[in-house]
């Protein structure tokens, strides 16, 4: 039996986003067409609006979310629509590759995307290239990729991450390492593998003390 999509028509809702700035009133009319099946969103190199972004948000925080793929490659997503989708991840468990590449996430999008990350055990494919991905932008998502339970690989091509960026990228793989035995691969960062063999050094284990006879 088809899903019911009654919920998705002809609804208005206030969301505010645990943010006073973030308002936003919409109506929804129909399911739209860029849900080219049940599985993927594809909203590709075409401007996404707050009504699809909104949907996209109650689609996955429904826990019978079938979506496991979104791509919004060059869909004129900026900081509010990254706090929105962010939101709708915190706890889906059905996305497994989410492409945001070629768009605006500047650092409260990437602060959101990181606390999203901490709870979404999931995600395993993140694409973040072509963004406004810097080095204090690196530390949040560093921050939720430390505990992650699923990422096994993010891109960061195009992005100007910086020393102090990748530093901390490093450290938080090196982290997570330990925890699940992999390491998440890391695409588009300068000298990426020095800086890793650098955090493996500095976060290694203190040996232990010599016993005293």
């Amino acid at each position: 039996m088809p899903r019911d999509l009654s919920h998705l028509r002809k609804k208005t809702e206030l969301y505010d986003f645990r943010e006073p700035r973030v308002h936003v009133e919409i109506s929804r009319i129909s399911f739209p067409s860029f849900f080219s099946s049940r599985t993927i969103f594809n909203h590709a190199n075409k401007e996404i609006d707050h009504n699809e972004v909104m949907l996209l948000v109650d689609t996955l925080k429904d826990s019978h979310s079938q979506i496991t793929s979104i791509d919004l490659t060059n869909a004129n997503l900026n900081d509010e629509y990254a706090h929105a989708l962010s939101w709708g991840l915190e706890n889906n468990n059905s996305v497994r590759i989410l492409n945001l590449s070629h768009n605006q996430i500047g650092e409260s999008g990437a602060s959101f995307l990181g606390n999203a990350l901490k709870t979404n055990h999931s995600i395993q494919d993140i694409n973040l290239s072509f963004n406004r991905i810097g080095y204090w932008e690196a530390f949040n998502l560093a921050d939720g990729l430390k505990v992650n339970k699923s990422v096994q690989q993010i891109n960061f091509t195009g992005n100007d991450i910086g020393d102090e960026g990748t530093k901390a990228l490093a450290k938080a793989v090196v982290q997570n390492a330990r925890e699940n035995g992999r390491y998440i691969q890391v695409i588009g960062v300068q000298n990426w593998d020095k800086y890793l063999d650098d955090a493996r050094r500095e976060l290694a284990p203190a040996p232990l003390p010599i016993a005293s006879h």
